[in-house]
């Protein structure tokens, strides 16, 4: 009788560290998580992160403003500024290593669609005014620079090594 009390107590003891430990483990992972999404100046690059399947879609206070990055790969960057009205759209792909994407849209109607693949591609677009249209594929180690002013311009390109 006592070694069976003595189990069960034994038990409720090792469930109620589990439990402590489980509501301990949440608790610092909700204060980390809350420090990631706190600022980009708390993320910090690393040899040892890596990301396998990184995305992120995002949308503006204005009607149909998008902001769509799949990056497959390490190092890689985008910083996507948009402003204005509506209607204005973004897709970049980056599939590598310390890809490149600084993209500005300051207009409505604006359309960007970047790929690149490989290594060290660098691109900065800006688009100033309106219905203009981007798309531009570089594939390993390119770079270039595309600055639209005014409205209902098509820029089509696709550079390779």
């Amino acid at each position: 009788m006592v070694t069976m009390r003595y189990k069960n107590i034994t038990k409720k003891n090792q469930a109620l560290s589990q439990s402590c430990f489980t509501s301990l483990l949440c608790t610092i992972l909700s204060c980390v998580s809350l420090k990631i999404s706190a600022s980009d100046y708390d993320l910090k690059e690393s040899p040892l992160s890596v990301s396998i399947n990184p995305s992120f879609l995002s949308k503006a206070q204005h009607i149909h403003t998008n902001a769509l990055v799949n990056q497959i790969g390490t190092f890689n960057k985008a910083t996507i500024f948009q402003s204005n009205d509506e209607l204005n759209s973004i897709n970049v792909q980056q599939l590598g290593t310390g890809n490149l994407a600084d993209i500005t849209q300051l207009g409505s109607n604006n359309r960007i669609n970047l790929l690149q693949q490989g290594s060290y591609n660098s691109a900065v677009i800006i688009q100033e005014g309106h219905a203009n249209i981007v798309n531009l594929t570089q594939l390993g180690q390119q770079s270039f620079i595309i600055h639209q002013q005014g409205n209902e311009m098509v820029v089509d390109v696709s550079v390779t090594k």
